[in-house]
């Protein structure tokens, strides 16, 4: 272990941490390298082991690690008469009691790289690394795929390796070309499949089931189903169904939903038949009570998958306390049933025309369930309401009403998981932020920038404020690394500072917690550069010490060359980061007691490197982390390290450090200094940078 494998021999860096961090296809290609890791792999637990297995037989011929939307090859079969010109100098493996497997490296199809494992028998290869992923993952495979036969007994050979080795799968993926109906007939028959059940089979035209398949699971999808009856669909119990190139009749759909209404289907949430035959709701409904919804209503559904459709009248049926929607289409029978669960409501829905909406209904009574339709569906509670529409809606449903704005003060739920900023100066706007995109809440503009048509415009109260002037605007912004336009409500007052104060206030009551981060940016001077930096110098002063910062410090303001504080600034926080760091000295440097230190434009000499080193090492300086300094002129090692005890790392040492931002650095060679029991490292990888790194 500490021999071949470097990275293990780190003294600071538990085994444990290094498995978390190398990924499903790292673990099991590292358990195929002795004995002794695989004993390693297969009793650790972590993320690393966070997989849904599937098999793939016959398609991939592979051990993939899958989910809805994409999966990750990480073993794979080959015969051996693929195996290349140099086989003979290949490495060889254990895969469980199988000695001196030939395995590769190799591509497929652009889906990156994976190890390769060659097999006399490739069924049997199939059923060894199934096995062994089970031991190694500590779990069942979760779905099989069956593609295409390459000999007579494939598919037999593949339900018996599901019979002994785990007796049921979960989902259970058939995709291949279909020669005879027998088939299909000892697919369903033999594969106990218990959640999904996906068919991309095309039978015979007048194929019949030997036995009556199992459709009592969750998730049933059949690509081509015309040989689905009625007597089948009767007995069906699934969360979702879902039909395509149907011959189901209206009659078929009629005795359906009659069986449905009665009881029958009991877990259904979405069924949906793409039929032949142009649907009649005359026939389908008849005999049915329901209730026919206007064109002009629309609803928002979203499915399993996070698939958002919004449905325009329909005809709703119920029985007992549920209800469920037919939606109204000519070639696809689609019925939706809604329980507790609610379909997600994007913001803009509530963001644009309801918010006008309400606000010239909020002298009814009780407005909240006249203006918007979306709330008088029977089966939404106004609670999941909310907790889907977002603290951006959530925000404006506040401003409808002096009764909106109580119900949402007096709210709980996720739709109030927000991280509140405050901009003064540039955007002034209130945020609701985290580290990778933004989604403006309420932002401030002059009432001199008021449209010409400012006199039809909405007007709210907000605090202690009536008849500020909205209205929703579109702004540019970057989000998850693209610009894009969105929308957010504008609010007009005649001091943007006045405004801010006010929508900091309004945030801190709606959302029941304090701003979390606070953004100063000082308004473009006319003054000439050289006369405005004294005034830079005092409102720096005044900044430091009048802001009670307990987090984080991010300084990218640039004072006078001889900038020197009134006072020692506090520099007890988690994040100091300071762009122009010039005016920082020594005694500033060894005040500071920060997890993360970053100083740019650095004036700091080495001598000060090796009295903070000292300092550290002696007990100062406890919570530091990660200390980064960008200086004006080379680091002097020789004096940095005067008086200290180290330990110089080769250069082909390489380590991984995980920042505290969660991005890793390869740290190559370096420094080690400790104190009692922790370790750091002075990395020299660039000479204008002193970095010190604490493990």
């Amino acid at each position: 272990m500490t021999t071949p494998f470097r990275l293990f021999s780190l003294p600071f860096l538990p085994l444990k941490k290094v498995l978390d961090n190398f990924g499903p296809q790292g673990i099991i290609i590292l358990s195929l390298c002795s004995l002794r890791l695989k004993s390693i792999v297969v009793s650790y637990r972590g993320p690393s082991k966070n997989v849904r297995l599937t098999l793939d037989f016959g398609l991939q011929d592979s051990l993939e690690d899958s989910d809805e939307s994409n999966s990750r090859i990480l073993l794979r079969v080959e015969e051996r008469k693929e195996l290349p010109m140099d086989h003979n100098t290949m490495e060889t493996v254990r895969v469980g009691s199988f000695e001196k497997v030939p395995v590769k490296m190799g591509d497929r199809f652009g889906r990156g790289k994976n190890l390769i494992i060659y097999w006399e028998d490739r069924m049997t290869g199939l059923a060894a690394i199934g096995d062994y992923g089970r031991e190694i993952f500590n779990r069942d495979i979760y779905e099989v795929c069956i593609g295409g036969k390459k000999e007579d007994d494939d598919h037999r050979r593949a339900a018996e390796w599901v019979k002994n080795s785990q007796k049921t799968i979960q989902s259970l993926d058939c995709n291949f070309e279909l020669k005879i109906d027998n088939d299909l007939d000892f697919i369903l028959e033999n594969f106990k499949y218990t959640h999904t059940l996906f068919l991309c089979v095309k039978p015979s035209e007048n194929y019949i089931p030997a036995k009556l398949p199992n459709f009592q699971i969750d998730d049933l999808r059949v690509r081509n189903s015309f040989w689905i009856k009625q007597n089948h669909l009767i007995t069906m119990n699934c969360k979702t169904i879902t039909l395509y190139d149907s011959k189901l009749t209206n009659q078929d759909l009629n005795v359906f939903l009659k069986h449905w209404i009665a009881g029958g289907c009991s877990q259904l949430k979405d069924f949906y038949v793409a039929v032949q035959e142009q649907i009649d709701f005359d026939v389908v409904l008849d005999g049915v009570d329901f209730t026919e919804r206007e064109i002009d209503l629309e609803r928002v559904y979203v499915d399993k998958d996070g698939a958002e459709y919004t449905i325009m009248g329909s005809f709703d049926v119920k029985r007992s306390n549920i209800t469920a929607t037919v939606v109204d289409q000519p070639d696809v029978f689609w019925l939706i049933v809604c329980t507790s669960r609610l379909p997600v409501i994007p913001p803009s829905l509530l963001a644009s025309p309801l918010f006008y909406y309400f606000i010239q209904s909020s002298s009814v009574s009780y407005p909240m369930t006249t203006p918007f339709h979306l709330f008088s569906l029977p089966y939404v509670p106004l609670k999941q309401v909310l907790d889907n529409v977002g603290p951006e809606a959530l925000i404006i449903f506040s401003l409808c009403s002096l009764r909106s704005k109580s119900i949402v003060v007096s709210y709980r739920g996720p739709s109030k998981n927000v991280q509140l900023k405050l901009h003064f100066g540039s955007e002034d706007c209130l945020e609701d932020s985290n580290e990778s995109c933004k989604n403006v809440l309420l932002r401030v503009e002059e009432t001199r920038q008021l449209p010409t048509d400012h006199n039809t415009m909405e007007t709210v109260k907000i605090g202690s404020f009536g008849r500020v002037p909205v209205r929703m605007e579109f702004l540019y912004l970057w989000d998850d690394n693209l610009w894009e336009d969105k929308q957010c409500l504008t609010m007009y007052w005649e001091d943007p500072i006045t405004g801010v104060a006010a929508i900091g206030d309004y945030g801190r009551e709606i959302f029941n917690q304090d701003i979390h981060e606070v953004r100063i940016v000082k308004k473009q001077a006319n003054n000439d550069n050289s006369k405005y930096k004294p005034k830079i110098d005092e409102e720096l002063d005044f900044i430091l010490e009048n802001f009670k910062c307990t987090g984080k410090l991010f300084l990218y303001v640039k004072p006078s060359e001889h900038y020197s504080p009134a006072k020692l600034p506090n520099f007890r926080i988690d994040t100091l980061d300071v762009h122009y760091s010039f005016w920082i000295k020594q005694k500033n440097l060894l005040a500071m007691n920060c997890k993360t230190i970053y100083l740019r434009d650095s004036k700091l000499k080495s001598q000060d490197f090796n009295a903070f080193l000292k300092h550290w090492m002696s007990g100062g300086c406890s919570k530091v982390k990660d200390f980064c300094v960008i200086i004006q002129e080379p680091v002097d090692y020789e004096i940095v390290f005067d008086g200290v005890e180290f330990i110089e790392r080769e250069e082909d040492v390489e380590r991984v450090y995980a920042g505290e931002d969660g991005y890793d650095f390869t740290v190559s060679g370096g420094y080690d200094v400790k104190r009692s029991n922790v370790t750091a490292t002075i990395t020299s990888q660039c000479p204008s940078h002193f970095w010190m790194i604490v493990w």
